[in-house]
């Protein structure tokens, strides 16, 4: 239901040619779409919500955008990219100083919770800070990549009841 209304609300944000709404909502329906298990079409419009978002110069709706990718990155089993992005945006979220809300504290908890457990400490700690090291727009280039393809996969595809 609520991909359906932010749906809505891009297409009136796209009428209104009103840039920032149409990245933010772009980011809310690709969050969406990860949720429901569409993380073709969710990447499509984070995609797009990041370029577009960027391009602004909004370094809180990229940020939003970074955690969205890392969402989908979660999703599609690539633990380790998902950490890069949860680090680089933890990172550039304290370089401004853009507190999350409430709700978003507890779904990014969630987040990098999920993926701790995937990856053992010494994996996740490694790709959290090599993700936290990126400038801004290194991070942007790194999330849309859209191969997402880990330099470290064959290190990856080691599992001993956690990937390593």
């Amino acid at each position: 239901a609520a991909r359906e209304l932010f749906e809505q609300a891009l297409a009136m944000a796209r009428e209104l040619g009103a840039p920032w709404a149409i990245g933010a909502t772009l980011n809310d329906i690709g969050r969406a779409e990860c949720d429901e298990g569409r993380p073709d079409l969710a990447l499509k419009h984070l995609a797009e919500g990041l370029s577009l978002l960027h391009g602004l110069g909004d370094r809180p709706g990229v940020i939003e955008s970074l955690e969205g990718f890392a969402g989908v990155a979660a999703a599609t089993a690539t633990p380790r990219r998902a950490a890069r992005l949860l680090g680089a945006a933890d990172a550039l979220r304290q370089e401004i100083g853009n507190a999350r809300s409430v709700d978003a504290s507890i779904a990014y908890e969630r987040q990098v919770k999920s993926v701790r457990a995937i990856l053992t400490d010494e994996a996740f700690e490694q790709a959290w800070n090599e993700g936290r090291a990126m400038s801004f727009d290194d991070a942007v280039r790194y999330a849309l990549d859209e191969a997402g393809r880990e330099t470290s996969a064959p290190f990856e595809l080691q599992f001993d009841g956690r990937w390593r």
